[in-house]
């Protein structure tokens, strides 16, 4: 007989609400496992996810700490915790549990592109070259990894041949990746090469139209071309898709 109100029934059933993207049954499903047992650290880190998800982002992360609290050891915990981190920009502490995952499994690829790109967005271009190096000479037949090696050399205005021969082997392996184009085009723009640059960004938005990012900098491409409309037309829509990305090109010294 399957009691409705035991754990193991609890626990499949949030795993089924969380396939049906169902969160608020989800969580109501993790607050009673947490109440049955409130030394289960796996309850816990399942409960933050949903929080996250809800934007309760103070509760995600007392969750997350307890959960690490009971169990230090849980690698997947801490790199959810480092990915909450993340999303929540405070990427020296996303940066340190990405390190901490490191420590204990040095070829978790995933924690390597994640701390890649807490580096870039904290500034820190010098970790992120590093950890693109590392990405490529861990996966030298990884579009994700050279595309990566790319970018940490764009966002940073540094070295950008080695940037480009990078992206260059990204989409010699993955020909139609948008962010790969996307990262090309960032080099191209970098190199002032403005007309190679627009034809990068038009063939990204093909690929992925909403893409903020790459309209955004279509928008700057035109405005140095002398579009003034339709750069203005491309910033305007870039950030009614994400109002915070003129914000985040000029920490990179690229403003319109």
């Amino acid at each position: 007989v399957v009691r409705p109100d035991s754990y193991g029934t609890l626990f499949n059933r949030c795993l089924a609400y969380e396939a049906l993207k169902k969160h608020d049954l989800a969580q109501q499903d993790c607050n009673r496992m947490v109440e049955l047992n409130a030394n289960d650290p796996l309850a816990y880190a399942r409960r933050a996810m949903f929080l996250d998800i809800k934007g309760d982002h103070a509760g995600a992360q007392a969750d997350l700490d307890k959960a690490l609290a009971l169990k230090p050891d849980a690698i997947e915990t801490l790199f959810q915790r480092a990915r909450h981190y993340k999303a929540v920009k405070d990427y020296p502490h996303a940066i340190a549990d990405f390190t901490a995952v490191l420590a204990k499994n040095p070829k978790a690829f995933g924690a390597l592109i994640e701390r890649l790109d807490a580096a870039i967005e904290s500034g820190d271009f010098t970790r992120a070259i590093a950890d693109g190096e590392t990405a490529v000479a861990q996966q030298p037949n990884s579009p994700v990894a050279h595309n990566n090696a790319c970018w940490a050399r764009a966002t940073g205005n540094r070295d950008l041949d080695k940037a480009l021969s990078e992206c260059e082997r990204a989409l010699a392996l993955n020909p139609k990746s948008a962010p790969s184009i996307d990262s090309r085009a960032f080099v191209k723009f970098r190199q002032g090469k403005f007309a190679e640059a627009l034809k990068d960004y038009e063939a990204a938005i093909k690929l992925d139209p909403k893409q903020a990012a790459s309209l955004y900098m279509r928008g700057i491409t035109k405005l140095r071309l002398g579009d003034k409309a339709g750069g203005e037309a491309d910033i305007t829509a870039a950030k009614a898709l994400e109002p915070d990305v003129g914000e985040r090109y000029a920490k990179w010294g690229v403003t319109p």
